[in-house]
């Protein structure tokens, strides 16, 4: 296995692909989903080279009307416990949200 390293920050941005307009564009989701399945398949591609992920910090940040901070940080913690992907990485990957109102 080749020595670990530090993989930069990969940033999966809601307000890039999915701006605050009325309404949502069609593709919107599905330019979130490729995001994310190119996130797993570069890891996928680096786990064949021999390296592993270590660990996966999510960060949100969001603008929530009428939630205070102590509730937006227990969702998120709450998410990422619920996350089925999440679940799969327990016990081989080290993973931490933080939640911070925007």
């Amino acid at each position: 296995m080749k020595t670990q390293k530090t993989i930069e920050t990969n940033r999966i941005a809601l307000s890039t692909v999915a701006p605050e307009t009325p309404g949502r564009r069609p593709g919107t989701r599905s330019q979130q989903a490729h995001a994310s399945c190119y996130c797993m398949a570069r890891s996928h591609v680096l786990g064949e080279g021999g390296w592993k992920t270590g660990s996966s910090q999510i960060t949100v940040k969001g603008t929530v009307p009428g939630i205070d901070e102590t509730a937006f940080k227990k969702a998120a913690e709450d998410a990422k416990d619920g996350c089925p992907i999440s679940n799969a990485f327990k016990g081989n990957v080290e993973l931490s949200v933080e939640g911070t109102l925007a």
